[in-house]
């Protein structure tokens, strides 16, 4: 029943395309099944290419996302283990490792710095801080304005932070525990779109007003 109802599905799609590009002859009489191989093989061709193809679109119109990710001492192990993770997960994003370049005690303001900077001067652009704890690279992430830096050791604080906050940067903490898996923060908070409700934008608007960090 699943053959006959993707030939039936499909026939006609695949009949004009090929008739006209590559003068391909389909025959409503030829052998189901060997019919219906045909066109799943060009189908799933077109899918992947379309994929490519928009894929690199992307990335000669500059579109492609960049993420920038930084961290101290404390979270130098982690920090290589999200980018492999985001090297096979989100092959339609660009890695940028802005430091630290080892497990060397080292100081977290100068990583914070540094994601913070190119975040907010690159466009279309995330990015993932961690240090020991996740607290202090979070708090100097914050003090940047136009950073909304959420430390989040589960998917729904990764959540909210991106729908209420339009979080640009996602903090983890190196040594600390999780209550969902690393990963599955690390994609919700990729794939999770801010929401356009009013009353999230105001807040949003008056976190990025010049004078809401003067006392």
């Amino acid at each position: 029943m699943q053959k006959k109802s993707f030939l039936k599905k499909n026939f006609q799609f695949y009949k004009n395309i090929f008739s006209q590009i590559f003068d391909f002859n389909f025959q409503k009489n030829q052998n189901p099944l060997f019919l219906n191989f045909k066109i799943k093989f060009f189908h799933n061709f077109f899918k992947k290419y379309f994929k490519l193809k928009k894929f690199y679109e992307k990335i000669k119109c500059g579109k492609m996302e960049k993420i920038f990710i930084g961290a101290d001492h404390g979270g130098f192990f982690l920090k290589e283990e999200i980018k492999k993770f985001l090297t096979e997960k989100f092959a339609d994003k660009k890695i940028f490792d802005v430091g630290c370049e080892n497990a060397e005690s080292c100081d977290f303001p100068k990583f914070a710095r540094a994601v913070a900077e190119k975040i907010l001067t690159k466009k279309n652009s995330r990015g993932i801080l961690i240090c020991g704890s996740g607290v202090g690279i979070s708090i100097a992430a914050n003090r940047i304005a136009g950073v909304h830096a959420v430390l989040a050791n589960s998917a729904e604080l990764a959540r909210l932070g991106r729908q209420h906050n339009d979080a640009n940067i996602l903090v983890l903490g190196g040594r600390t525990k999780f209550f969902d898996p690393w990963p599955k923060i690390v994609e919700i908070f990729l794939t999770t779109e801010k929401l356009l409700a009013e009353k999230y934008a105001r807040r949003r608007q008056i976190l990025d007003e010049k004078n809401f960090t003067k006392i």
